[in-house]
């Protein structure tokens, strides 16, 4: 049977559902999208840093990043900001 997503009222309150639910039981209902979009990248200056994972928690954050169909290291960086915006909300630069 398709699960259907649930009717939300904002953008925001879809981004924060999809941010915490597995929307992998839903995929059967979505339909296929064929339009371009085009995406212009903003410069912002990066440092690369260097991780020693485990390899099998290395393995679960590539298995969460691939459910939501993003890059496992764009996930680590989200998680990174998410954590830094809970323990220091003043240091981030607003969006």
């Amino acid at each position: 049977m398709k699960r259907q997503l649930p009717k939300f009222s904002s953008e925001k309150e879809f981004i924060d559902w999809i941010d915490t639910h597995d929307t992998s039981e839903y995929m059967d209902s979505w339909e296929e999208v064929t339009e371009e979009i085009k995406v212009q990248r903003t410069s912002r200056k990066k440092q690369s840093v260097g991780l020693d994972l485990n390899p099998r928690d290395l393995d679960a954050i590539k298995q969460v990043a691939k459910t939501r169909g993003i890059p496992y290291k764009t996930l680590i960086q989200n998680w990174l900001i998410e954590k830094l915006g809970q323990e220091a909300p003043d240091s981030l630069p607003k969006r």
